[in-house]
């Protein structure tokens, strides 16, 4: 090696350090905000964007079949920090999300089938980051206004408060880590993460009842109408449409029925109402039209004006996260179950209706703020 390259290869070195070092510095004068499991489905050793350019990264891992948590050191990832993205290195112990297998149709669809699976589920295939940013300076806007004074009340006191979900099998946590290794806790669907936050803002004893069904759609919500009723809880988030807009337009009258009666009934014994939209699930699935997605989610959009609801957009928020492909980085079926990150996302559309007052987004936990 020439004296030349000597120099070059020490002087760049030395630079690497001072920066890091001017780095680490400017980082202790400013407010730094968490980030906990974004995932990945990393390819070979392609980059993929955070989704907020990340100042440190605390922890990388992911989940073998028999649900061990692998931590992974730094010889199995490169960061780059002034472009906020992370890739794999040649020989990394990380999935490869290459090895994720889907057989495709010749149109370029693919075709459900549940024994052998396909798509094969993505929770093996991932990879999770735990990471620090510096944190956005801005306000998540309080929506409380659609819910009851007698909720805020009760809210504020020593009071127990009573949330109930009804929905599918996103309200179910389908194919989450806590669901795919059958945990005897929740700890990755939104219903926890409201509840987990709502502890920590209020005095009140927050208690959280559960009745979504998998494969169920809007008229689970009509058929138990008065059975929610008489268990008479405070909220009530109601969580359909993945399922029922794969039934075409011709059901979307049964749709809307079913919930304008769900809805009539809740409101006249005076318990409050949450809607929750649905995201675009995997256009590539053989039965999928997205423009039932669209529809669908309209009507709950028009349901929620007419009865001065809160809204949970969820289509619009996936929408938003462009840097992230949410087949491979937010869903555990790489078809339409949210992961752990994907429930938070939606638990951040959720907790505006829960916040009395307009809240940093730093200060709620779990939080995920979507790109403008």
């Amino acid at each position: 090696m020439s004296s030349s390259i000597r120099i070059k290869i020490i002087t760049q070195i030395l630079l690497s350090v001072v920066c890091l070092a001017c780095t680490q510095e400017e980082l202790k004068k400013q407010d730094l905000a968490f980030m906990q499991g974004e995932t990945f489905g990393l390819r070979d050793t392609s980059a993929k964007k955070f989704l907020h350019k990340p100042a440190q990264i605390r922890q990388v891992y992911s989940y073998d079949k028999n649900g061990k948590k692998n931590l992974h050191n730094v010889t199995d990832f490169k960061v780059d920090y002034l472009n906020g993205t992370i890739r794999r290195t040649e020989k990394s112990s990380i999935p490869d999300y290459n090895n994720h297998k889907v057989v495709y149709n010749a149109d370029g669809t693919f075709t459900f089938q549940s024994s052998p699976r396909n798509p094969e589920l993505n929770v093996c295939h991932q990879v999770f980051v735990d990471y620090k940013y510096v944190k956005p300076v801005f306000k998540v806007q309080s929506q409380i206004k659609f819910l009851s004074d007698q909720f805020k009340q009760k809210l504020n006191t020593n009071d127990t408060v009573k949330i109930l979900l009804i929905g599918d099998s996103i309200g179910g946590g389908a194919q989450t880590i806590s669901d795919y290794f059958n945990s005897p806790v929740d700890t990755s669907t939104f219903l926890y993460y409201l509840k987990h936050q709502l502890f920590h803002l209020y005095p009140s004893q927050i208690v959280t009842i559960n009745l979504s069904v998998g494969g169920e759609g809007a008229v689970l919500f009509g058929d138990n109408a008065d059975k929610i009723v008489r268990m008479n809880p405070d909220v009530v988030i109601v969580e359909f449409g993945i399922n029922d807009h794969m039934l075409g337009q011709s059901f979307s009258g049964v749709f809307e029925n079913s919930f304008e009666y769900g809805i009539d009934k809740l409101k006249q014994a005076q318990i409050d109402i949450v809607l929750v939209g649905f995201f675009q699930q995997n256009k590539d699935w053989d039965i999928e039209r997205p423009e039932f997605t669209r529809s669908y989610n309209q009507i709950l959009q028009d349901l929620a004006q007419k009865h001065n609801l809160y809204f949970a957009d969820i289509y619009q928020a996936f929408n938003k996260i462009t840097s992230k492909d949410i087949n491979e980085d937010l869903m555990a079926d790489y078809i339409h179950h949210p992961n752990d990150f994907g429930h938070k996302i939606y638990y951040s559309c959720i907790i505006p209706a829960f916040l009395m007052q307009d809240t940093y987004c730093d200060k709620l936990d779990n939080f995920v703020s979507v790109p403008d």
